[in-house]
């Protein structure tokens, strides 16, 4: 049995179970289609070529052996030097796709038991897709400086193309994979080597309809150059990660994190000559959420000139908000932008400093 016959579709994400392959499963209409064009074509006889066309052929042939062996002139000497290397093969399949080795793949939106299926038909084939696959379900913790290289982020979707955002597909984006549809690395084992993305990218989050991933983003890129310091609160309580990898996605980002409280000193024009309040940001949906008196330091644009505040979002809701927000007011002196943690998502998903 061929390895793209092992790999038919055996679940709704099209992921193979060799648990099921003495099922009598519908195959999809492409995989029909692909086998159709695999059946041998029958070859009509060639018809006998008469004497005399024989014999010219022939008197041609040794014509242009004879002018071969002539000695090469200058011209014909450059031609062949010009001539040397091999016509490319211009069919999309020829060649096998050069990535990295080895592929360092996060997975996020698929079950457990998908998530094993799809490992088993990574395992099917490793030599034949010529590269090595790790598949990550989780996210290492406590993970190091910055989140693991990732190469790919397979992410399930909906029919508009575009994955649930969660932290996994943010730290996906954030490390630069390329975020791709389960089908691409099912395809990829079918066919016996790695296939292009190009038909299997993700559009992106549904957070952010109208914001598309359109390019990987640059790790360590997106923010290059600021500087994040996390107020303290409760991070990791009922979160999906814990504040160590916030702060890993902060520095694959290209922050630094700040140990302690930006101090900023004002003159007579504001802080450092440019305090800006810029209320068509993001930024301005959260102000609308928080006491009056605080809104200010939410509407301030962000720059690399100074520190950003992060702050827990239930930190700033109910009779906590005044409590926080107070304290983050007397010790910045109200000159630095605060922002909350789903800014910091939201720039991921837009791919821009909002």
């Amino acid at each position: 049995m061929q390895i793209g016959e092992k790999v038919a579709d055996a679940w709704d994400g099209g992921v193979y179970d060799s648990s099921d392959s003495d099922l009598d499963l519908p195959e999809p209409s492409w995989f029909l289609q692909l086998k159709e064009a695999s059946r041998p074509v029958a070859v009509e006889p060639v018809p006998e070529t008469p004497p005399e066309q024989t014999k010219e052929a022939d008197d041609t042939r040794e014509d242009i052996t004879e002018e071969c062996q002539k000695p090469a002139t200058k011209s014909r000497r450059r031609s062949k030097r010009m001539n040397t290397s091999e016509p490319a093969d211009s069919s999309p399949r020829s060649a096998k796709r050069r990535l990295p080795t080895p592929l360092l793949i996060l997975t996020t939106g698929l079950s457990n038991n998908q998530t094993k299926r799809l490992q088993k038909a990574i395992d099917l084939a490793p030599s034949a897709l010529g590269t090595k696959i790790i598949l990550h379900a989780n996210i290492p913790d406590p993970c190091k400086q910055t989140l693991p290289r990732y190469t790919h982020l397979v992410a399930s979707v909906g029919k508009d193309t575009r994955a649930t955002r969660t932290f996994k597909y943010l730290a996906g984006v954030a490390a630069g994979a390329v975020a791709v549809r389960p089908e691409w690395l099912m395809d990829s084992v079918r066919h016996g080597q790695m296939l292009s993305e190009d038909r299997y990218l993700v559009a992106g989050d549904s957070a952010m309809p109208l914001c598309g991933l359109k390019t990987p983003v640059v790790r360590g890129g997106l923010l290059n150059g600021y500087s994040v310091y996390l107020w303290d609160g409760a991070w990791d309580a009922g979160e999906t990660h814990t504040k160590g990898q916030l702060v890993c996605l902060v520095r694959t980002l290209g922050a630094t994190v700040a140990r302690k409280v930006p101090k900023i000193e004002a003159n007579d024009e504001g802080v450092d000559g440019n305090v800006v309040r810029d209320v068509r940001s993001s930024a301005g949906k959260v102000a609308a959420g928080v006491p009056a008196r605080f809104r200010e330091i939410f509407e301030m644009s962000v720059s690399r000139h100074q520190a950003v505040i992060l702050v827990d979002q239930d930190a700033i809701k109910g009779a906590a908000a005044h409590i926080t927000l107070d304290a983050i007011v007397q010790q910045t002196q109200g000159l630095c932008p605060c922002r909350t943690k789903s800014w910091l998502f939201d720039c991921i998903s837009a791919n821009d400093v909002l």
